[in-house]
């Protein structure tokens, strides 16, 4: 009844569910200023992101430590360079980047001061750094259910009582502030989103009823509930919910709700050698 779908399908997937994400590529493509020769994405994952960057700048390279998004997709995307890389110690020359990316990645990161000062040696002087993570705000903890890496695992085994919490590392617009100091300037940035907690919240605990009533024996089956999520009979069965869902989170990531939305966008501008001691 269910179809077994690669790791790569799932991501995909709800990169398209959260609308939310294309809102954020437009800003940070909005972001990136003109005649930018070479554009780093840092955690390029499967591509997709990084691909919609390059109409943006002259060479687009993709970087990411984790071999298995980078195997299959250099064919998919032959016009951009993926390279298997860490961005705490990143494989290219001081000042050669006009732009440096990093989407929904630093949470995952315990010490995102390596990262700051790896894209500062690498960044051109006035070089772009642009930056999107979940904010540390006043709903932050509900974040450790609504990730794409906890959602796939969230269901697994013995169901609801199994839950696989993620050590996010949560940062608000002050501690990126305290992070750039002497190395970058802040020039934009944006809270942006607030219905994606009480909306996913929501979605999971019905789909936790759901799954313990279609899959009770998931413990034997050792399927995520992503895989069930994906099946083409839910989705099918939804598709004008999730449709409108989709709606809404794009009205949604357009407008800030302060200290209670849940994502942070950051512009930041490599300072000038000689204004750095300033």
């Amino acid at each position: 009844m269910f179809n077994v779908v690669s790791e790569e399908d799932i991501y995909l997937h709800f990169e398209k569910f959260f609308a939310d994400r294309e809102v954020l590529r437009k800003r940070i493509k909005n972001w990136i200023p003109e005649n930018c020769n070479i554009l780093l994405d840092l955690g390029c994952k499967n591509g997709a992101i990084t691909y919609s960057y390059s109409n943006s700048s002259q060479r687009v390279i993709g970087i990411d430590k984790n071999y298995k998004y980078l195997s299959s997709i250099d064919r998919k995307y032959p016009d951009i360079t993926f390279i298997n890389g860490d961005a705490s110690s990143l494989p290219f020359k001081d000042s050669c980047a006009e732009v440096i990316v990093s989407t929904e990645i630093l949470q995952y990161i315990p010490k995102i001061e390596k990262i700051f000062y790896e894209a500062y040696r690498v960044l051109k002087p006035g070089g772009i750094f642009i930056i999107s993570l979940p904010q540390k705000g006043i709903l932050s903890k509900y974040l450790k259910i609504l990730t794409y890496d906890n959602l796939r695992t969230y269901f697994r085994k013995e169901g609801k009582n199994s839950r696989k919490e993620l050590n996010f590392h949560l940062h608000s617009f002050k501690d990126i502030e305290n992070l750039s100091r002497d190395m970058f300037n802040v020039k934009v940035h944006e809270e942006k989103g607030f219905l994606l907690y009480p909306i996913s919240y929501v979605f999971i605990e019905v789909l936790t009823w759901l799954t313990s009533v279609l899959l009770p024996d998931t413990k034997k089956q050792e399927r995520s509930l992503i895989i069930f999520l994906y099946s083409k009979l839910l989705f099918s069965s939804f598709r004008l919910l999730f449709w409108f869902i989709g709606l809404l989170m794009i009205i949604d990531s357009n407008l800030s709700f302060w200290k209670f939305s849940y994502s942070l966008i950051v512009s930041l501008q490599k300072i000038l050698p000689e204004k750095a001691g300033d």
